[in-house]
């Protein structure tokens, strides 16, 4: 669910960079979140 990706992200801010991790956490909480983002990481 939603509270899924969200923790990934949180995660993933360990170890992808932060501002990309940021503009991902953005569009998942615009509901623009999408496979090709989840994807291009």
């Amino acid at each position: 669910g939603m509270g899924d990706v969200l923790t990934f992200i949180e995660k993933a801010g360990k170890t992808f960079d932060e501002q990309r991790v940021k503009e991902l956490e953005k569009k998942v909480r615009t509901a623009s979140f999408n496979l090709d983002d989840f994807l291009y990481q």
